[in-house]
């Protein structure tokens, strides 16, 4: 008997991308990530809409430093002055600072610098030793250097050298650890303070120096201060091996999407969200990691001298511009790209429509692009129609092994998700 032979028939296939969950730069990633993007904010997650808007709000000449006050007056440091309130009140070394306020006293390190802004005097803190970070915690000032840790006296911060007979409850205090390596950073976190190592992480213990301790925690530790940001009691920074964060246990790695190594890193946070502005050696990125949902996104490469939190505001400066976060009237253009379809299906394919649910507001603009098998991308679609509706997309086919979609925007755009149409051809 003579058998014919099979047909090859092509299965049809509709796949559906519905919600986003931030961004992934790994290999292989899930339905619903992003290999790329600019501009974009998780804030109505899992819709993609564009960064809120920037306002500059004060233009310096060459700031280094910028600080809240805590009866919100916003302080900054423009070359060697140190400026309160848009007035000058002492003079400082150029460069970063480490800045914190003990009731009315800002103490500005490595200067050993304060303004009292209750008495408005600035001056020296005399016998005071060198320190690279501070902060302030129940009634008293703390900072570190090299191996050195130190406490000032209680209910004074300018006093570091107070040393009696035998301890008491005002007394001023200093530690140091064997590890090997400098501190890096210091911050309060969870009611306590906690200071590390690029390989360590300490944790202080005690109410007053006659039981203070400053144990070793873990041998994990964060390289830059300026990473360190505390958002309900869990510590965020960057480490030699990416983001971590810490709330008690083992600071857990929370980067790995990102998929690359960076050197510095300048945070901030509005409350929920943790802002970093990271410098890989070449450029500068600012992105955005959501603490309730644990998605990363990217806004651009806005580089970050220093970010400053008053209530909910969020505040930078950057490029000698002091910027309010979410506010003003600012355009912004955006876009995304998607992972690589596959399909998993190990043989050819052949496209044939992308339809994108999206909400346009009025003057807004979205444009389809799409790409084949790591090819250039080719626009097929520009809308410009408003409202929520699903924008259908029809391409020429095309068989190929893989299949991406860029999506870039202008104006006020939500994305909702998107689906392909598309055959599944032989595996041949």
């Amino acid at each position: 008997m003579y058998l014919m032979p099979a047909k090859s028939v092509k299965k049809k296939n509709n796949a559906q991308t519905i919600g986003f969950k931030g961004l992934n730069r790994l290999p292989l990633i899930e339905n619903g990530e992003l290999s790329a993007m600019t501009n974009v904010s998780g804030l109505y997650s899992p819709v993609l809409t564009s960064r809120p808007p920037r306002e500059v709000v004060r233009e310096l000449t060459n700031g280094s430093a910028l600080f809240f006050a805590g009866n919100g007056k916003m302080c900054w440091v423009d070359g060697i002055s140190f400026v309160y309130d848009g007035v000058v009140k002492g003079t400082v070394t150029a460069g970063k600072k480490s800045i914190d306020e003990y009731f009315g006293i800002i103490l500005i390190f490595p200067d050993k610098k304060y303004y009292n802004y209750v008495t408005d005097t600035f001056g020296d803190i005399p016998n005071c030793p060198d320190m690279d970070y501070i902060c302030v915690w129940r009634n008293r000032a703390f900072g570190c250097k090299g191996n050195a840790f130190y406490a000032s006296k209680l209910n004074d911060p300018l006093t570091w050298n107070y040393f009696p007979v035998e301890y008491d409850n005002y007394s001023s205090w200093q530690a140091n650890v064997a590890e090997p390596g400098d501190f890096t950073g210091i911050k309060v976190s969870l009611d306590q303070v906690r200071v590390t190592k690029g390989g360590h992480l300490y944790e202080l213990y005690g109410d007053k120096p006659s039981n203070f301790l400053l144990r070793k925690a873990v041998d994990v530790g964060y390289i830059d201060n300026n990473s360190l940001v505390d958002i309900d009691g869990a510590l965020y920074g960057l480490s030699s091996e990416g983001f971590r964060r810490y709330t008690g246990s083992v600071p857990v790695k929370i980067s790995e999407k990102l998929n690359e190594r960076y050197i510095s890193c300048v945070a901030g946070t509005d409350g929920t969200r943790y802002y970093a502005c990271l410098y890989n050696g070449t450029e500068y990125n600012l992105y955005v990691f959501d603490t309730s949902t644990n998605y990363w996104f990217r806004e651009d490469d806005l580089n970050v001298i220093a970010f400053a939190r008053r209530e909910k505001e969020l505040y930078a400066l950057a490029d000698n511009k002091i910027i309010k976060f979410n506010s003003g009237t600012e355009t912004i253009s955006a876009c995304i790209e998607s992972e690589r379809f596959t399909e998993f299906w190990m043989g050819k394919k052949v496209n044939k429509s992308v339809k994108v649910m999206a909400e346009l507001a009025a003057g807004a603009m979205l444009k389809i692009y799409c790409a084949v098998d790591d090819g250039a991308y080719t626009l097929e679609e520009m809308i410009t129609s408003t409202g929520l509706r699903s924008y259908e997309t029809n391409i020429i086919p095309q068989r190929c092994d893989s299949f991406k979609v860029k999506l870039e925007w202008t104006g006020n755009v939500k994305i909702y998700g998107f689906s392909r149409e598309l055959d599944l051809g032989s595996v041949r």
